[in-house]
């Protein structure tokens, strides 16, 4: 790829180039945690620092997210996270 002259290159972070990896995981996640978890989207983009960071936003059903549930999707996702999805 050809530069005008004096200017700078555009670098990707590397999750833009392991998008494959990422999505990989994710519909087994949202499956596991069902029905607590509807969708798990996710972006790539700058955190609050100004560092690349993927987001991941859990959406939870109605059920869920009500205060009193007496189960907690938050716990269950935190416990399938440290079983195996690369971070």
């Amino acid at each position: 790829m050809r530069y005008a002259h004096g200017e700078d290159r555009i670098y990707l972070p590397s999750a833009v180039t392991k998008q494959t990896e990422i999505n990989a995981p994710v519909p087994e996640l949202a499956g596991i945690l069902a029905p607590d978890v509807v969708h798990i989207p996710y972006e790539i983009g700058l955190d609050w620092s100004g560092e690349w960071a993927v987001c991941f936003r859990v959406i939870l059903s109605d059920d869920a997210g009500q205060e009193n549930c007496g189960k907690s999707p938050r716990r269950s996702l935190l416990s399938e996270n440290s079983r195996g999805i690369p971070t």
